[in-house]
C-alpha cells in the first residue's frame, strides 16, 4: 500500500529533473502554447535587466501584450498568468544562466524559498509556488567560472543564505525543505571548486557542510515519502561524483545498506556505496557481507544489475567482502551475460572486471567453476563455451591492436618520422582492421562487421580492451581446469562404482 501511495505522489509533480509531464491532450496543448509563447517572446528585443524583479515585470508584460494582440485573454486567473511568467523565466535561465547572477539581490529578496508556505510533499510546486522554480533552474544550469572573486563572494553568500533558510522550515515533510537540500548540494559542489580541501576552507563552509550531510541523511532515512528518500540518495551521489570526500561520509554506508528496499533507488545506492567502500578498512565488513547476501540480483532491472556488478568488482578487488553466500549464482550469471549479451559492451566490460577480480582474489573460484560446469550453463557444452570465448577474444584482439596501430601511425606522422609521398594515401581504419585480422588469421567477416569493430573502438578504451582480453583468457583457463576437475571427479566415481560391484 505504501509503494502505491508514494508512486501516486511522485506522479503529481515533476521530480528529479524538473520536468513537468502531462498525459492528457489538454495539458499537451497547453505545453505547446507555452513553447510557442516563449518563442514569440524571445523573438522580441530582450533588454538588459536591472534586477530580477525587472525580468519578472518584462516577461509578465509581454505575455499580457501577446494575449491582447491575439484578441483573447490568457486567463482570468492571475495565478495562471504568474505560472506562465515563471515558465518563461525558467526557460530563459536554462539558456542564459550566466546572466542571472548580477540580477539576484544581495538579500535574495524575490529569489528565495517562501518559508511561510508549508507545502506538503504531495503538492504540485508548479501550481503552489512557481516563484521557487527559477532557483531550482539556476542551481541546475549555472556553472561557476572559477578564479573570480566577486563570483566566489556571491556563491559563499548563496551557500550561507540557503543553509539558514533550511532551519526556517518547521515541518518534517515540507516539499520546499527537500528542495532546499537540493539547492545546498549544488552550492557545496560550487564551494568545492574554490575550496577543494575542507581543512583549509573557512569554518562556516565546514559547518554548513555538516548541516547538509545531516539533512541528506534525514532524507535518505525518510520512510514517509519516496521522493524525499530518492532526493537524499541522489544528492549524496552528486557530492561523491564531484570528488567531494570527508570521513564524515563513511557514516552513510550503514544507512544506505539498511534502506536499500526500493528498486527505484538501488542503482544510486549501489553507486554511492561503490564510491565510499574503498575508503574503509574492515569496520563495515560484517554489515557489508550481510547487505550483499540480501541482494536478490536475479530480480534487478538492467540499470541496477549494472551498478551491482560494478559495486561487487570493487568489493572483491579491494578485499572488502566476507562470507558471501551466492558466488556460484553470481559467477554463472556473469558468464551467461558474456555468452549471450557480449555485444552489449558496457555489460561485457563490467562482467569482465568482476570475473577478473574474482578469479584473482577469491580462493574458492575453482570449486565454483566446477559446480557451474556440472550444471552446464543454459545448455552450453564445454566446447561451445570455449568457442564463444574464443570469438570474443579474437574480436577484441583485432579492435585493441587497431587502436594501438592507429595511435602509432598518428605519432609517427606527427614526429615526421615517416616521409609520405604526395600520391600515397594514409591507411583508413577499415584497412588497418582488415590487415590486423589477416595478420592474426582471424576470419573477421564471419565474426563481426568492420563497422562494429570501429564502434567498439569508440566505446571502450585501450585499457578496457586489455581487461576484456585478459578476462577471456582467465575464463578459458579456469573452465579448462574445472572441466578436467569435473572429468577426474566423474572418473573417480566410476572407479568407486566398479569396486562396489
Amino acid at each position: 500500500m505504501f509503494i502505491e501511495k508514494v508512486n501516486f505522489q511522485c506522479n503529481l509533480y515533476f521530480v528529479m529533473n524538473l520536468v513537468f509531464k502531462h498525459d492528457n491532450l489538454k495539458d499537451k496543448n497547453e505545453s505547446l502554447e507555452k513553447t510557442t509563447l516563449y518563442s514569440s517572446i524571445m523573438s522580441t528585443r530582450i533588454p538588459t535587466f536591472r534586477n530580477f524583479q525587472s525580468m519578472i515585470n518584462h516577461f509578465q508584460k509581454l505575455i499580457t501584450d501577446f494575449s491582447q494582440m491575439e484578441d483573447k485573454s490568457i486567463s482570468p486567473n492571475e495565478q495562471y498568468l504568474k505560472r506562465l511568467t515563471y515558465y518563461c523565466i525558467c526557460r530563459y535561465i536554462s539558456e542564459n544562466s550566466d546572466l542571472i547572477v548580477p540580477l539576484i539581490p544581495e538579500d535574495f529578496r524575490g529569489f528565495d524559498l517562501p518559508t511561510e508556505l508549508d507545502i506538503p510533499i504531495t503538492k504540485n510546486i508548479y501550481e503552489i509556488s512557481p516563484e521557487t522554480l527559477p532557483i531550482l533552474y539556476f542551481v541546475k544550469y549555472y556553472k561557476p567560472k572559477g578564479g573570480n572573486q566577486s563570483e566566489r563572494q556571491f556563491l559563499e553568500k548563496f551557500y550561507s543564505h540557503f543553509t539558514q533558510k533550511y532551519f526556517q522550515f518547521r515541518s518534517k515533510f515540507c516539499l520546499l525543505k527537500v528542495f532546499c537540500v537540493k539547492i545546498l548540494t549544488k552550492a557545496l559542489i560550487w564551494m568545492n571548486e574554490y575550496y577543494p580541501c575542507f581543512a583549509v576552507a573557512p569554518a562556516y563552509i565546514n559547518e554548513n557542510r555538516i548541516v547538509l550531510f545531516c539533512a541528506i541523511a534525514k532524507l535518505i532515512s525518510n520512510n514517509f515519502s519516496l521522493y524525499a528518500h530518492q532526493t537524499g540518495v541522489k544528492c549524496l551521489l552528486k557530492i561523491l561524483q564531484n570528488n567531494i570526500y570527508s570521513d564524515d561520509l563513511l557514516k552513510f554506508i550503514p544507512l544506505l545498506m539498511n534502506v536499500s528496499n526500493y528498486q527505484c533507488t538501488l542503482n544510486n545506492i549501489y553507486q554511492c556505496i561503490t564510491y565510499l567502500i574503498i575508503h574503509t578498512n574492515n569496520e563495515y565488513l560484517t554489515i557489508s557481507t550481510d547487505f550483499l547476501n540480501r541482494q536478490k540480483f536475479h530480480e534487478f532491472s538492467y540499470e541496477s544489475m549494472i551498478a551491482f556488478l560494478e559495486m561487487m568488482s570493487i568489493f572483491i578487488s579491494n578485499n572488502k567482502i566476507g562470507d558471501y553466500q551466492h558466488w556460484e549464482e553470481l559467477i554463472e550469471l556473469s558468464i551467461e551475460y558474456i555468452l549471450f549479451d557480449y555485444q552489449n559492451y558496457e555489460t561485457l566490460l563490467l562482467c569482465s572486471k568482476l570475473l577478473f577480480a574474482y578469479f584473482k582474489d577469491i580462493k574458492e573460484s575453482q570449486e565454483v567453476i566446477i559446480n557451474i560446469l556440472k550444471k552446464k550453463i543454459i545448455g552450453y557444452s564445454f566446447e561451445s563455451i570455449k568457442s564463444r570465448i574464443r570469438i570474443i577474444t579474437q574480436i577484441f584482439i583485432v579492435s585493441c591492436t587497431s587502436i594501438y596501430e592507429q595511435k602509432r601511425i598518428l605519432k609517427q606522422q606527427s614526429n615526421n618520422c615517416k616521409i609520405v609521398q604526395k600520391n600515397e594515401n594514409p591507411m583508413s581504419k577499415e584497412q588497418i582492421i582488415i590487415r590486423i585480422a589477416e595478420q592474426y588469421n582471424i576470419p573477421l567477416k564471419e565474426l563481426i562487421p568492420i563497422e562494429e569493430i570501429i564502434l567498439i573502438e569508440k566505446q571502450l578504451s585501450f585499457e578496457n580492451h586489455q581487461i576484456i582480453i585478459d578476462t577471456m583468457s582467465l575464463i578459458c583457463q579456469q573452465i579448462t581446469q574445472g572441466f578436467n576437475g569435473t572429468n577426474n571427479h566423474e572418473n573417480n566415481n566410476d572407479f568407486e562404482n566398479n569396486n562396489d560391484t
